[in-house]
């Protein structure tokens, strides 16, 4: 119902027509977020409405014309869900047309800046201007954000919320405790491995991602095939 509508009357509740996703993206484009979540028993229908350009809504028997373009979004590595069947290959390949993976936000610290002053600026009250202090700004670019984006907006929204001034302070930035437990992990993870072992991790975890193209591969790196194949033969 929600991707393809309904009619009035296909189900108890259904009170009054209701216009799906598809439909109401008809000419635009349709943004599918958490697709690795979809039900195994959804997943073919929204393989037939890719592939046929065609959705029929709940208790209709004809199907219509959709000209939709499709954007879907996981943090689950699909690959690895076809391989424990809970996502189909066929709907993997027809979504798969244009792959684009976006870093964690701790690899991507000068963003953080230009995200921080939007969300400082979209929950500041409506008559009243915010800034975001200097030291705040260098806390911030300090953490390491393992949940992301929706953890720096809720991190600033509590900041904009608590602050004293006009401004949001170094101390009215707080990170939730979890957080705090996860940057410790991830120090003790980091030093307790040898420059070696975190080289050769990085390595292979671009090889695995590029299909054992070295290639590829040495790009993602920012060094030369030359070096990735001597890296390889270092490391075995």
């Amino acid at each position: 119902s929600e991707l393809f509508g309904h009619e009035k009357g296909a189900f108890t509740g259904a009170n009054e027509r209701k216009v799906g996703a598809f439909e109401a993206a008809n000419g635009g484009t349709l943004f599918l977020d958490e697709i690795g979540e979809l039900p195994l028993d959804m997943q073919p229908k929204l393989l037939r409405a890719l592939e046929n350009s065609e959705v029929r809504r709940l208790g209709s028997p004809k199907s219509f014309h959709v000209d939709v373009r499709v954007i879907a979004a996981t943090n689950r590595k699909l690959e690895e869900e076809v391989a424990a069947g809970r996502f189909r290959e066929d709907l993997l390949h027809r979504l798969n047309i244009v792959t684009v993976e976006l870093p964690p936000l701790r690899r991507r610290a000068s963003d953080i800046e230009e995200l921080a002053m939007h969300f400082v600026s979209a929950f500041s009250p409506g008559n009243e201007t915010v800034a975001l202090a200097p030291a705040a700004l260098e806390k911030l670019k300090g953490h390491v954000w393992p949940g992301n984006i929706r953890e720096l907006r809720n991190t600033i929204q509590r900041a904009v919320l608590m602050r004293m001034g006009d401004a949001v302070e170094q101390e009215d930035i707080t990170f939730a405790p979890s957080s705090f437990e996860h940057r410790a992990a991830v120090s003790e993870a980091l030093t307790s491995r040898t420059l070696a072992e975190l080289e050769k991790e990085a390595i292979t975890a671009e090889l695995i991602r590029h299909k054992g193209n070295k290639k590829e591969a040495a790009a993602a790196l920012g060094v030369s095939r030359s070096t990735i194949h001597r890296k390889i033969e270092d490391y075995g």
